[in-house]
């Protein structure tokens, strides 16, 4: 196999975009902790990660933790934007549905938020 600009070396691929999603996720984190962000906005910021997290671990087929990782947004509906909440049901829909628990995926999907669309 050539290589991009026709070398005779093989292509290769040094990060997937999964690998770059969780480096950049991880420096994210990083970051929370010498934001001079309030504590609140810092918060909510690490609620929103680890949403983008689970979404990640669906992508990649690890559907374990999921609940861990959208808990605190699905208790805090009222104090988040819709989308974020949307997107945490959404990700504990999925989840539940993978694990056969279609009661629990038929409760998870009534904490969308009414503001959503689709």
């Amino acid at each position: 196999m050539r290589g991009p600009r026709g070398a005779d070396q093989p292509h290769i691929r040094t990060a997937s975009p999964a690998t770059s999603a969780q480096a950049a996720l991880g420096l994210a984190y990083s970051l929370f902790d010498r934001s001079s962000l309030t504590h609140a906005a810092i918060a909510e910021l690490r609620i929103e990660a680890k949403i983008l997290q689970a979404a990640m671990r669906i992508a990649a087929d690890r559907t374990d933790r999921m609940n861990e990782l959208v808990f605190e947004c699905l208790s805090r509906t009222e104090d988040l934007r819709p989308r974020i909440v949307a997107g945490a049901a959404g990700i504990a829909t999925f989840a539940a549905i993978y694990r056969f628990d279609f009661g629990g995926a038929r409760e998870y999907r009534t904490q969308r938020p009414r503001t959503t669309r689709g």
